[in-house]
């Protein structure tokens, strides 16, 4: 039931199914502006969170647990999209010595 890849999708399906809006999550996640974060993506759930969404609302905790683990773990990941650092000090070096030569 609850295959979400993240916390953010979990909570939204289980407030839609059950009728709810994010204002009756604040108990559970506390404040609207963190409630607002944590569905943004702006910050993860803490256990607290994770904890209290259980209990208060009935979501299963180990799908809270293993989404905010999957989203944790690919955030981690490296990234392939950044240019290679080591040949950034040869442009550098290379930047120099020309800056040297023309002055």
């Amino acid at each position: 039931m609850y295959d979400a890849i993240d916390v953010r999708s979990i909570i939204h399906h289980h407030t839609e199914q059950n009728g709810l809006a994010p204002k009756d999550v604040v108990p559970h996640i506390g404040g609207c502006n963190r409630v607002q974060e944590v569905l943004h993506r702006k910050r993860p759930p803490s256990p607290k969170m994770i904890w209290r969404l259980h209990q208060g609302l009935g979501i299963p905790a180990e799908s809270l647990i293993k989404a905010d683990h999957e989203a944790t773990r690919v955030s981690a990941a490296p990234r392939t999209d950044l240019p290679d650092t080591h040949s950034l000090g040869t442009d550098r070096q290379s930047a120099a010595v020309n800056d040297k030569e023309l002055g």
